[in-house]
């Protein structure tokens, strides 16, 4: 811990808030990108009204930092870089819209999840590259939580992985505090129980920090009494001064997630996002988008006859009609001949029929991501399945977190069940109990997914569900996943 400094002697120190951020721009990877970005549609200023940093969102987004606090605390363009991207991914992953009034236990648990994130970010760029050659050490990037969180007392622990982390993590310094926190943070940071079993060697292993939830925390934490969440200060904006609450009403995460896409987008793809409880999210009308409308049928086509064959199934109907010709109507004679008799008009129209050739509505179930990062592309793919519903008679649902059939309005009313957060393997759990075997499915999704454990695809393989994705927003295919049947790009309107 160091002394507090100042707020004119940090300023007199530090020089402009711009200076101090172009320190972090010489960082290498994608956490570098994503600040570049955020500097294109932002100003960068030193603001003593909030306590860390914050994103403030009028008519453009504001980087506000805390001049004292960065003197204090970030000395290095690392440790900025993580004060920074910590408050980016609290804009990511929406945290401002999962709860109306999110208290300080919401708050402990969106920050355990979101420093976990950041620096399974760092670690994936270290494999990505050379770590010698680009200077990486995700000890630099752990040094602010480090510091800043207490490695022995509940519940900010949690908020910080444990001393000698990640080569030779200590475990001993929280052996008093409460078991549901500390298998938590085990399952958070412990790499070694990271589940290696029945991987093929294409797969990608299944780490546990992925498979731990806000409502798992905020769960703990409550069956602990809370135990000193209320005097546990936290990096970002929390609402803990009047211009963070300022910041933090209203449209802040909408607002700053479009002017911000292309700058929040790796991020966001670094973990799927796991979400709350379940509402309702309203999504927009929007023009009909032809490219994407063509693009789905295509992809409906190649899942309902996915070699070519089969050709869409026909009936034949008789319709009775009125005609001007005397072929299909019995008392054509008699109607005539009377006519004749009586001097009367003689008839026009006759009872008649045709036969029609009907092309049976053609059934798939279609699953529609609704998550979080789908809020841009969600309206246009509204509109298209509105449109193709004329030719096919989907069997919609939604999914988030969890999956939830759609009723009879959602689609035409825009209002769409969603926790906010994203889950395939909810998707594949829930077609391989529900769907029959043989048959296929469609996912729209903007490909941001988690891992899938071998389990759950050899499920789905032995239910002989055939699982067709459609990419919006250039995410990730996954192509080549053994889950998968085709992967395909679509069309992305509002990117």
């Amino acid at each position: 811990m160091t002394a507090a400094i100042s707020p004119s002697l940090a300023r007199a120190s530090l020089g402009t808030a711009d200076a101090q951020v172009a320190r972090v721009l010489e960082l290498v990877g994608v956490h570098a990108h994503a600040l570049n970005a955020l500097l294109t549609v932002s100003t960068v200023e030193w603001s003593d009204a909030i306590t860390t940093a914050c994103v403030e969102c009028a008519d453009r987004p504001r980087l506000l930092l805390n001049p004292a606090f960065v003197a204090q605390w970030c000395h290095t363009p690392e440790r900025l870089a993580t004060l920074v991207l910590h408050e980016l991914l609290h804009i990511a992953l929406g945290h401002t819209r999962l709860f109306p009034r999110p208290t300080r236990v919401h708050n402990i648990a969106f920050d355990a999840i979101i420093n976990r994130t950041l620096l399974a970010a760092i670690q994936g760029t270290q494999v990505r590259h050379s770590a010698v050659q680009f200077g990486y050490d995700v000890e630099r990037y752990t040094d602010l939580f480090t510091d800043f969180y207490s490695a022995n007392k509940a519940p900010e622990f949690m908020l910080r992985p444990p001393p000698g982390w990640p080569s030779a993590p200590d475990w001993s310094t929280s052996h008093d505090m409460p078991p549901a926190l500390r298998a938590i943070h085990r399952d958070l940071y412990d790499q070694s129980l990271d589940d290696q079993d029945d991987l093929d060697p294409c797969d990608e292993p299944i780490h546990r920090y992925t498979q731990v939830t806000y409502a798992d925390i905020i769960a703990a934490l409550h069956d602990v009494g809370g135990l000193g969440a209320e005097d546990v200060s936290l990096l970002g904006a929390h609402g803990d001064t009047p211009a963070e609450r300022d910041a933090l009403r209203g449209s802040r995460d909408r607002d700053a997630a479009e002017l911000l896409a292309s700058a929040l987008e790796p991020l966001c793809a670094q973990l799927p996002g796991r979400g709350e409880h379940l509402g309702i999210t309203q999504v927009a009308d929007a023009a009909r988008t032809p490219a994407l409308e063509h693009a789905l049928k295509a992809l409906l086509r190649r899942a309902i006859t996915p070699h070519g064959a089969g050709a869409s199934r026909t009936s034949w109907r008789q319709r009775d009609v009125r005609v001007v010709h005397r072929m299909h109507d019995r008392r054509a004679s008699c109607r005539v001949r009377a006519a004749s008799l009586l001097g009367a008009p003689m008839p026009l129209l006759f009872d008649g029929h045709i036969q029609e050739r009907l092309r049976e509505p053609q059934r798939v179930a279609i699953y529609v991501d609704v998550s979080g990062s789908m809020h841009r592309v969600l309206p246009h793919l509204r509109r298209a399945l509105l449109t193709l519903r004329r030719e096919i008679e989907p069997t919609l649902y939604w999914f988030s977190d969890e999956v939830v059939a759609a009723s009879g309005s959602e689609l035409e009313t825009g209002n769409m069940p969603s926790t906010g957060g994203t889950a395939i393997c909810a998707v594949i759990t829930h077609a391989t109990q529900q769907l029959a075997a043989g048959s296929a499915a469609i996912v729209l999704t903007d490909g941001h997914l988690e891992s899938v454990p071998a389990a759950t695809s050899a499920a789905l393989g032995r239910a002989q569900v055939a699982l067709h994705m459609g990419v919006v927003g250039g995410g990730p295919l996954h192509t080549g996943a053994p889950w998968l049947n085709s992967s395909t790009p679509l069309p992305s309107p509002g990117y």
